[in-house]
């Protein structure tokens, strides 16, 4: 049975952190296999947009069609409901999310998988640290980078892993 990963986030921005879990997923599952799906909610906490967010993430060279804008990142009706019934659905998340969410829709991933029609599993993804001037890298650090950074381009260069102006911009004009 083939196995379709759902790597779900808000992803505020995708740095080099999610970019590292999204290849450990990659070289588990395949580039085939693996989808980024995220919302399109903006408020204080998600102050991007997912046209803004799927900008940012195909400057990794990621493929646009793994993308997806989704209602609900744990559910994923738009990707899930595509996929024939026969797949196995796995859903990558970090350890502080694996705690929350429901077990009774979810099994753990393993031996003796069962096609999506039967279960939903979640695959805890290894805590990859990115250390920047002794911070770990998270959404929140990264945020704080952009908002208060004299040297944007090496703030940005060290935890987007590149650099590219118009999205610099944008980013700071989101969280500033």
């Amino acid at each position: 049975m083939r196995t379709v990963c759902i790597y779900s986030g808000r992803f505020q921005p995708f740095g080099l952190h999610h970019f590292a879990s999204y290849n450990h997923l990659v070289s588990k599952f395949g580039i085939e296999n693996v989808y980024i799906v995220t919302g399109d909610k903006v408020d204080e906490r998600t102050p991007l947009n997912f046209a803004e967010r799927k900008r940012i993430i195909e400057k990794y060279g990621i493929r646009s069609d793994m993308i997806v804008s989704v209602r609900s990142p744990y559910r994923c009706e738009e990707v899930v409901d595509g996929l024939s019934d026969d797949v196995v659905v796995v859903f990558a998340v970090g350890s502080k999310d694996t705690g929350r969410l429901n077990s009774k829709y979810y099994g753990i991933y393993g031996s003796d998988m069962k096609s999506r029609k039967e279960c939903h599993y979640l695959y805890e993804i290894p805590h990859i640290s990115i250390d920047i001037d002794g911070v770990d890298l998270c959404g929140t650090e990264i945020r704080s980078l952009f908002s208060s950074s004299v040297d944007g381009k090496s703030a940005m260069y060290s935890v987007m892993g590149f650099y590219d102006d118009e999205i610099y911009d944008m980013i700071c004009e989101k969280i500033a």
